[in-house]
């Protein structure tokens, strides 16, 4: 067995996960095993079904005697136990180990580590060049990565790309990193990046590409950090307009936009709603949480740079 740093945990595995720094075989929080085999694909009672856009399901979810099943459609079954500290995968010996990990990292970790009771967001976190801590909420293809790639081009460290867990010290929140690893379009890569920049395969099903941090001038924050903002990400109303705006936003809205960007393993249990959502609130109320809005583009992000470098200070 191997052993390797995740979200603060540390993660026991029969594979080699080579996104993930070596955790030198400390004491385990996660012990995850890999067995290519199918399993028996007998009937479940599935209380959640995500879908992507055209309605093809990808990801079921299940209760079993033993804890949950997480099934992605035609790729791989994990089994977690109860307590989320044991996560089994199953999968064909035609599907590539790296979508295994992909599955594994940017799915099943973030789920289980809610499900023990953390915050844990669908969102990007950097470490601006002034200090300061900022994540970044919005749906999928709204532009997390990619403003975070190019902040982190322009001297920001990367904290997180996709999955923001959150601590409370001392009454302060903080972030804590995920691995060293950002997830972009090809082209978004070429665009942002001046230097050659060292990639690697996410899954076979995308054509999005790892950025590797900590190789050459890509910074990576290896150690958590307070929180000093959050910003959910909007395009301006009016679809020609130019305009780069942060607004503040009151407790209520803020709360909503927490909650629809947390990760929750099982939404059936009324306890754990009731745990995240006194969390949620909390958090909502902290006034850290505001509006980005700005037009997709390119040439924009200097500005929106700018802007955030100044709302920041305030």
């Amino acid at each position: 067995m191997m052993s390797f740093h995740v979200c603060g945990k540390v993660l026991e595995s029969n594979i080699q996960i080579p996104e993930l720094p070596s955790a030198n075989q400390l004491k385990p929080d996660l012990t995850f095993y890999f067995s290519p085999a199918i399993t028996a694909q007998q009937e479940f009672d599935w209380f959640q079904q995500w879908s992507f856009p055209n309605g093809e399901k990808w990801l079921s979810f299940a209760k079993t005697e033993g804890g949950y099943l997480l099934r992605f459609t035609a790729l791989a079954d994990f089994q977690i136990s109860a307590d989320g500290k044991k996560i089994y995968c199953f999968s064909g010996t035609d599907i590539p180990p790296e979508t295994i990990r992909h599955l594994l990292l940017d799915q099943v970790v973030p789920l289980i580590l809610s499900h023990q009771g953390h915050i844990v967001f669908h969102a990007s976190c950097v470490v601006l060049s002034n200090g300061l801590a900022v994540a970044f909420l919005g749906e999928s293809g709204m532009g997390k990565s990619t403003l975070t790639a190019y902040l982190t081009a322009q001297g920001a460290a990367l904290v997180t790309d996709d999955c923001c867990l959150l601590e409370e010290r001392k009454g302060r929140l903080w972030v804590v990193p995920s691995y060293p690893g950002l997830r972009l379009w090809p082209e978004n890569i070429s665009g942002i990046f001046s230097s050659e920049v060292e990639l690697a395969v996410v899954a076979h099903y995308t054509g999005k590409k790892r950025v590797l941090f900590n190789r050459g001038n890509l910074r990576f924050c290896a150690t958590p950090v307070p929180l000093h903002r959050v910003y959910t990400l909007s395009y301006p109303e009016n679809s020609e307009a130019q305009e780069i705006s942060i607004a503040t936003i009151g407790p209520r809205e803020a709360f909503i936009e927490v909650l629809k960007h947390s990760f929750h393993l099982d939404i059936t249990s009324r306890q754990k709603l009731i745990d995240s959502t006194t969390k949620l609130s909390h958090l909502a109320a902290r006034d850290i949480v505001r509006q980005l809005s700005y037009p997709r583009d390119f040439f924009l992000l200097p500005n929106v740079h700018a802007a955030l470098l100044a709302d920041v200070q305030k």
